[in-house]
C-alpha cells in the first residue's frame, strides 16, 4: 500500500486492470440473455392494488363531474378491473364509497348518459355484491367502517361464494391451561391486597 501511495504521489501511472484475468473481462463483456415477461393490465391491477390505491381512485371519482373524460375512463376502468376482473370488490365496501355510489346513481343526467354506462354498471354491481354478501355473511357490514386489504377481500369473496365458512376466517384465540402455581401466586396477591 505504501508503495502504491508513493507512486500516486510521484505521478506514476498505475495499471488499474493489473491482476484481472482475461477470462473475467470476457465474462463481463458477454451479453446476458434477457427474459421478457408479458405484462398485462390484469397483472398491473393485481400488483398495484392495496387499500391506499383504492382510496385514491375513489377520491378521484368524487370529482367525476369536473374530471376530464380520459381521467374518468381510466379511473372507472381500473376500479372495474379490480372489482369485477380480479374479484376484489370487497375493497370498495367502505361507507364513503357507498355514499359516493349513491350520489352518482341519484344523478339522473349521469345515469342516462351513454358515456357513463360503465360507471353506472360498476356502482350497481358493487352495491348488489354488498347486499348479497350481507345475506350470506352479515359481518360484512362491519367491513364498511375499516379499510379492506387484498387478503381480506379475497377471504370475503370465498365466504360469499360459500367455499369457506366465515368462522374459519376469524383469528384463532390461543387458550392455555391454568397452572396450579398460578393459582398459588394469585392467592398470595389476594392475601397481600387484603392486608
Amino acid at each position: 500500500r505504501e508503495a502504491a501511495a508513493e507512486e500516486v504521489e510521484a505521478g506514476v501511472d498505475i495499471d488499474v486492470g493489473a491482476g484481472i484475468d482475461a477470462e473475467e473481462e470476457e465474462e463481463e463483456d458477454a451479453p446476458r440473455p434477457v427474459v421478457e415477461d408479458i405484462y398485462t393490465a390484469s397483472a398491473f391491477v393485481v400488483t398495484t392494488t392495496n387499500a391506499q390505491v383504492v382510496d385514491n381512485y375513489v377520491f378521484m371519482l368524487e370529482t367525476f363531474e369536473t374530471n376530464s373524460a380520459a381521467t374518468n375512463a381510466a379511473v372507472v376502468d381500473f376500479l372495474f378491473r379490480m372489482a369485477y376482473g380480479e374479484a376484489l370488490y370487497p375493497m370498495l365496501f367502505q361507507v364513503s364509497t357507498m355514499a359516493l355510489f349513491n350520489r352518482l346513481l341519484q344523478n339522473k343526467a349521469l345515469r342516462t348518459d351513454p358515456k357513463n354506462k360503465r360507471l353506472v354498471v360498476l356502482c350497481k354491481w358493487v352495491v348488489r355484491r354488498l347486499v348479497e354478501g350481507g345475506k350470506v355473511y352479515p359481518g360484512v357490514f362491519a367491513e364498511l367502517v375499516q379499510r379492506t386489504t387484498v387478503k381480506r377481500a379475497q377471504q370475503l369473496v370465498l365466504i360469499f361464494k360459500g367455499e369457506v365458512d366465515a368462522q374459519s376466517m376469524l383469528p384463532r384465540a390461543t387458550v392455555r391451561r391454568w397452572e396450579p402455581s398460578e393459582d398459588a401466586a394469585l392467592r398470595r396477591v389476594w392475601e397481600m391486597k387484603q392486608q
